[in-house]
């Protein structure tokens, strides 16, 4: 039992160690973002492991698939065509991707501008607002959600672990988000969506526990 017990231990720690060493790294690479922008929103069906999963295995395969496509993007205007054009192909490897692994909810993707929350991101403030991005919505859309920017090619700016920061300018726009993404300005100081990481990892670590203890 205490041999199972340090491997789950050892594992769990190996995966935490990593998740850390990419979050460092990603927030030294982060920048301004230019104004004639185009981003990639996606909001999780819920803050469930299992829907916050569905929501990255997603994500990969859709930055993964629109990186492919950069060097076709020498413009703004360029870049929106094309983007649009592919509309449709983003929504089916979704759908894909979410049907394959069990889940019946809906897939939404639609193109526009799109609300955003205030992000704090390292020392840097992203202001709120409404942006001309790509938004894949998975069932609800009341999950904890990841951006990126997709023209410029900035997908590797990761901003899942940014802090959202209380802005009563945001108007409209703000009242749009999810209730997932309200939380107080201390509650994200201390751990923003990085919170997400965490609990799925303890979840999941959790879970691994009760088998192991379930099979002795």
């Amino acid at each position: 039992m205490r041999k199972y017990v340090f491997i789950a231990l050892a594992l769990f720690v190996f995966i935490v160690n990593g998740e850390v060493q990419h979050n460092e790294a990603v927030v030294a690479s982060s920048g301004p973002i230019p104004e004639d922008a185009i981003r990639l929103r996606i909001l999780a069906n819920s803050d469930a492991p299992r829907d916050q999963w569905l929501k990255r295995k997603i994500r990969d395969d859709v930055v993964d698939y629109m990186e492919q496509l950069t060097g076709e993007m020498d413009s703004l205007e360029t870049a929106r065509k094309l983007i649009v054009s592919r509309l449709p192909d983003i929504k089916r490897r979704a759908e894909a991707i979410a049907r394959a692994y069990g889940f019946t909810y809906s897939v939404d993707v639609d193109y526009g501008y799109i609300p955003f929350p205030t992000k704090m991101y390292g020392n840097r403030v992203y202001p709120a607002g409404e942006y001309e991005a790509v938004r894949i919505s998975l069932g609800s859309g009341t999950g904890a959600n990841w951006w990126c920017v997709l023209f410029p090619p900035l997908c590797f700016v990761d901003m899942t672990n940014a802090d959202a920061v209380t802005d009563d300018s945001a108007g409209e726009g703000r009242q749009s988000e999810p209730e997932s993404e309200k939380r107080s300005p201390v509650e994200e100081a201390e751990g923003g969506d990085e919170v997400e990481v965490r609990f799925f990892l303890l979840d999941w670590f959790h879970d691994f526990m009760d088998k192991i203890k379930r099979a002795f």
